[in-house]
């Protein structure tokens, strides 16, 4: 079974403005609606409000700057997401995720790294994460200055992510991939001048697999009922 991004959309926001996105696509109750934020700074915590649901955090990290992944299921409809919480500027991404079974995507194995003061070169890893076939894997980095590098080339996979945006108000990458294999992901990001760093990534997936026949009571082809 697979999960897809069926619709994508971000924006920025500056110090103490709310950000908002409109999603146009038709919703359904087993949807999940993905919100991932990243900031300059960790001052205030980001929010996100509207469809009428109650959404979680998935992952957060607030060292240096401030990650978070934000999520929500059982809307319909469409509408605006309000994110708040921005006392430090930075950018935004909100995904609508659809399985190809009726079932609700989840999420597993989120995983996060910040550090602080490291020389140019210096490549910062995340913990390896597992992603099954037909998952989807959606990430951010930043990095406080210079060239970034994210994924960084001894990422694994090293290829086949997608940019979905590249930050106006933060040095950094809203990324994501489908994966077609059982797959361990371990992102890197790095910077060639001396920089502070942060990354996550979420996977989502559904686990439906066919039902099996019953253990019991079940007389096999050919046999008359």
């Amino acid at each position: 079974m697979t999960v897809d991004i069926i619709e994508s959309v971000g924006g920025a926001a500056g110090v103490f403005v709310t950000g908002t996105a409109t999603i146009t696509t038709s919703l359904l109750p087993t949807d999940r609606v993905v919100v991932v934020v990243a900031k300059g700074g960790t001052a205030g915590t980001p929010t996100v409000s509207g469809l009428g649901a109650t959404w979680a955090t998935d992952v957060s990290r607030a060292t240096d700057f401030d990650v978070y992944v934000i999520s929500a299921t059982g809307v319909t409809g469409g509408g605006v997401v309000s994110i708040n919480g921005f006392s430090a500027a930075g950018d935004f991404e909100v995904y609508v995720l659809r399985s190809d079974v009726p079932v609700t995507p989840h999420s597993t194995a989120a995983a996060q790294n910040g550090a602080s003061s490291q020389i140019a070169g210096t490549i910062i890893t995340l913990g390896t994460v597992s992603a099954p076939a037909g998952a989807t894997v959606i990430a951010v980095g930043e990095v406080s200055g210079g060239t970034m590098a994210f994924p960084e080339s001894t990422s694994t996979p090293a290829t086949g992510w997608t940019t979905d945006r590249t930050g106006t108000n933060i040095n950094g990458r809203f990324i994501h991939q489908d994966i077609t294999a059982d797959t361990s992901v371990q992102l890197k990001v790095t910077s060639d001048i001396a920089f502070h760093a942060i990354i996550a990534a979420v996977v989502y997936y559904d686990d439906t697999v066919p039902t099996p026949p019953p253990a019991t009571g079940f007389s096999g082809w050919g046999t008359p009922i």
